[in-house]
């Protein structure tokens, strides 16, 4: 038997360089695939991470949001029962508030005139006047001479509850 090669038959190889460069083009998108799994695999658990702290946050601003909303119909309530309300009940009463609920900065109260109780609203509109706050600090509180019914975001509020 003969196991000679045909002589008319020719052998081509890849020159080195163009080996090297497939390998090295191969390895590129193999190192980009993995990239690609690795940042999707990190940008969903970032996702699932954000979505519980969310939640979270969440149910605190509720919980806040109705424990100041209990603060303010307690308040109100207090208001209702003295006949007058005079600064020291005041000052007591949210004191006490303040230290009791720690994301509430301030509390203020305004008491409702109009041009037939006051001279103090030439206008005759409405007017909500600063009368006594109580605040943790001096950027909670507000301007001696603030008035709720001034600001437009506010106005709309005052409405609605009266």
């Amino acid at each position: 038997m003969d196991t000679q090669r045909p002589t008319n038959v020719k052998t081509t190889h890849l020159p080195v360089w163009m080996t090297y460069g497939i390998a090295v083009v191969l390895a590129l998108a193999f190192s980009a695939i993995l990239f690609m799994l690795a940042w999707n695999t990190a940008l969903d658990s970032k996702t699932t991470e954000f979505a519980f702290e969310s939640v979270t946050v969440t149910e605190n601003v509720i919980r806040s949001l109705s424990a100041s909303d209990d603060v303010a119909k307690n308040i109100s309530t207090l208001f209702d029962v003295m006949s007058e309300v005079d600064e020291e009940a005041f000052m007591t009463f949210s004191s006490s508030v303040l230290v009791r609920y720690p994301f509430i900065d301030s509390i203020s109260y305004h008491p409702q005139y109009s041009l037939a109780t006051t001279r103090r609203n030439e206008s005759g509109k409405l007017s909500f006047p600063l009368l006594y706050q109580r605040a943790r600090s001096e950027q909670a509180g507000l301007p001696d001479l603030f008035d709720l019914y001034t600001r437009p975001e506010i106005r709309q509020v005052v409405d609605t509850a009266i």
